[in-house]
């Protein structure tokens, strides 16, 4: 229709998925709900929505750099299937390599230990070079499971140089993808 008048009201996307025979309240019968037991006359305590406990470690700290990646596995898989061992030691350490062989999907460690070390540059902003080569960093775990990066050499140098005291790293992946987020933090 033309005419604005005869168009019919739109409904919201919600509405689809109401059933018919409810028909919510008219606005005048809803009423704030109070979520707190207590007497409105004692003073309320102020409440951060996200928990801050893990905050208090960080007091005198920053984020000096924050990167993400995301590795195909079948690229790295053709890589070692193509070049093999020189593909390994080029990229990894040996605890990465031997990490990985204990896996029954060995690419699937390599991959996000890849994607580390590319987050781990991007992080840095340098990517992978003369200031941050493959292995001037190393993927490693602690006895809990979780990663850390080790540096070494020209990345140990970066670090530094930079003033990196510590870094968080997380590692995920799909049957097709991992990925994998670096935070640096310093002083």
């Amino acid at each position: 229709p033309k005419n604005p008048s005869q168009r019919r009201p739109r409904s919201s996307p919600l509405q689809s998925f109401r059933s018919p025979s409810t028909t919510p309240p008219p606005h005048s019968q809803y009423r704030p709900l109070s979520r707190d037991p207590r007497p409105p006359s004692r003073p309320q305590p102020k409440r951060s929505r996200f928990p801050t406990s893990h905050l208090k470690e960080m007091n005198n700290e920053q984020i000096l750099g924050l990167g993400m990646d995301l590795v195909e596995i079948d690229r790295i898989q053709q890589s070692l299937d193509r070049f093999g061992d020189r593909f390994l030691e080029k990229i990894f350490h040996p605890s990465e390599i031997e990490y990985a062989r204990t896996q029954s999907r060995p690419a699937l460690p390599l991959a996000a230990r890849f994607a580390a070390k590319e987050a781990a540059s991007k992080a840095f902003g340098t990517g992978i070079g003369e200031s941050l080569p493959w292995l001037g960093l190393e993927v490693c775990r602690r006895s809990t499971g979780e990663p850390f990066l080790r540096f070494h050499h020209a990345g140990a140098t970066l670090a530094q140089t930079r003033g990196v005291t510590r870094s968080l790293v997380t590692l995920t992946h799909t049957r097709t993808h991992s990925a994998a987020t670096v935070i640096l933090i310093g002083p």
